[in-house]
């Protein structure tokens, strides 16, 4: 029975010497520390930055809804297509479109028989003919 209480007095005492160890060398700052011939600095605090990163910066509002409304075409209404293999042009809202014109911020295409093909700047999206 004394062994083990030994045992575990050197144990507890080991681990306190650790723990001690470790709180005295991660709550110093270093001001330099040499690597080789190079000094290198360590700072306690995080970078500062000197301004805070806006939608502005990326010509848009990632979280607005009007923004993605448009994107799925919300507001743009295919009333009909004149299609012939030399030009198609197709009736939204009440714009005649062709291919490489743009409806509402967003550009046309392709024209088929049954939808238009825009793009909204990001990605492309299609309005159909209502039957």
């Amino acid at each position: 029975m004394d062994k083990k209480k030994i045992v575990l007095a050197v144990l507890a005492v080991v681990s306190f010497l650790i723990w001690v160890r470790a709180v005295i060398v991660f709550s110093k700052v270093k001001k330099g520390v040499r690597i080789g011939k190079t000094i290198a600095t360590v700072s306690a605090q995080a970078p500062r930055y000197s301004r805070k990163t806006v939608y502005q910066d990326w010509k848009r509002d990632p979280f607005s809804l009007e923004r993605m409304l448009d994107a799925q075409g919300v507001g743009l209404e295919l009333v009909g297509i004149m299609y012939d293999e030399k030009t198609c042009h197709a009736l939204i809202n009440e714009d005649v479109v062709r291919i490489g014109d743009t409806i509402e911020g967003n550009k046309v295409i392709d024209i088929q028989k049954d939808k238009v093909i825009l793009n909204d700047g990001q990605k492309n999206f299609e309005l159909r003919l209502q039957e």
